[in-house]
């Protein structure tokens, strides 16, 4: 009884790859890139015949290819008794990304969202978290983006009993927070933070207030009813002090 061919769209029809010594997954894909590397320009799926695919098979291929590449990226770290998947990219990288390559859109805003996704790929790597660099055995796993979100709004909350200008942080982060969109709700705490990390007025209106004596009274009014909120302004401070490097870059 002879097969439907329909069934063994996938199988190898090029006579350098006979179906006694079909090709791994691996082994498909990366002839389709070598393939795509030699071409000049735009070029018809059926041409992939040259590899080895039929239509059907370099349809499914290039389906897979194409989602794969829309995907946050990844990193595989080896060690000595396992492989961890490191993610290092999240929405927000992936929609700045998917923004600078879209050449429908004017130049300017494609720069604009380079440098957006460089900011905010250094901003995932300082933030908390990524593996330690010279220990791969010893990994701490990337935070969410939602769990940077809740960071800067703890630390605002905790900075803006102190200077009145981190509640307008506070009241914008909590706008954010009602937005359902991830990518738009990105795009929106990427805008507050450079308008205020960025802004050299407001870093010089921190740095001024905060360097006070002032401070140190609040601070201490404030232990009477949190004795634990020295340590709380430190570590706020510190981590603030590092979003001003991280957002510069």
């Amino acid at each position: 009884m002879v097969q439907n061919s329909s069934s063994n769209a996938d199988k190898d029809i090029h006579s350098d790859f006979p179906v006694k010594q079909r090709r791994t997954n691996q082994e498909r894909i990366e002839d389709i890139f070598k393939f795509i590397e030699k071409q000049n320009g735009v070029f018809p799926k059926s041409q992939l015949k040259e590899v080895g695919l039929s239509p059907s098979a370099a349809e499914k291929w290039l389906n897979i290819i194409e989602f794969i590449q829309a995907q946050p990226k990844i990193r595989l770290i080896k060690t000595k008794n396992t492989t961890l998947v490191e993610k290092i990219e999240g929405k927000y990288q992936v929609y700045m990304r998917k923004l600078m390559t879209d050449e429908s859109i004017p130049p300017e805003q494609r720069i604009e969202a380079s440098n957006n996704y460089l900011r905010s790929l250094y901003s995932r790597e300082r933030s908390g978290i990524g593996k330690q660099p010279h220990n791969p055995e010893k990994i701490r796993f990337d935070i969410s983006s939602e769990e940077y979100f809740a960071k800067i709004r703890e630390v605002a909350e905790v900075l803006s009993q102190i200077n009145p200008l981190f509640k307008n942080i506070v009241h914008d982060l909590e706008i954010i927070d009602k937005i359902t969109d991830e990518d738009q709700k990105s795009f929106e705490f990427s805008k507050i933070m450079k308008s205020n990390i960025l802004n050299s007025d407001f870093k010089a209106a921190v740095k001024q207030i905060l360097k006070k004596e002032s401070v140190d009274r609040r601070i201490k009014q404030i232990e009477k009813f949190d004795p634990e909120y020295r340590h709380k302004f430190k570590l706020a401070m510190k981590f603030f002090d590092a979003q001003f490097d991280i957002w510069n870059k």
